[in-house]
């Protein structure tokens, strides 16, 4: 076991300037996120294939992923990002995730409250020892996992960029 604290986020989340229109362009995430550059990048089938199973198979409508690895010397990131056809569907995925997790039918976190950034409601979520940030933002929806310290720091960062692009 590793005795250097990573940080891990995982988030769905769109960083384009496209957000909000019909164009079907190529997902993109930021370059580097909270100092930690980014190495790896996925998207298409083995994304969606991700993030469908994390979503134990439910459908949410049709939706484009991206999931991009960042690391640094105490940092690991994980993106995940997913861009729905329609805000009503980002919608609908965010309130059943939110609800499910306040209600308790993901036994995998434990609901801990929300926080206003930027005019955004950002729920909040532990997993063991892991901080988890959430969000909607038109037809975008982030996850944030945080584990170790910095993760409002990485939820501010993360904002700032998605801010700048949409």
């Amino acid at each position: 076991m590793e005795t250097k604290t990573y940080l891990q986020v995982g988030l769905a989340v769109l960083l384009l300037s496209s957000v909000g229109c019909g164009a079907r362009t190529e997902l993109s995430l930021p370059e580097e996120l909270a100092g930690a550059p980014r190495v790896t990048l996925e998207s298409g089938e083995t994304a969606q294939s991700t993030l469908a199973s994390m979503h134990r198979g439910v459908d949410f409508g049709a939706y484009r992923s991206a999931i991009g690895t960042y690391r640094g010397e105490n940092i690991r990131v994980v993106v995940y990002l997913t861009v729905f056809d329609n805000v009503a569907d980002a919608e609908k995925m965010m309130t059943a995730m939110s609800e499910n997790i306040r209600a308790g039918k993901a036994p995998e976190f434990v609901y801990t409250g929300e926080l206003q950034r930027q005019g955004t409601t950002v729920y909040q979520a532990a997993s063991g020892e892991q901080t988890n940030y959430f969000f909607q933002h038109g037809k975008a929806n982030v996850w944030i996992t945080v584990a170790g310290e910095g993760g409002e720091e990485v939820l501010n960062d993360f904002l700032a960029k998605f801010s700048r692009a949409s």
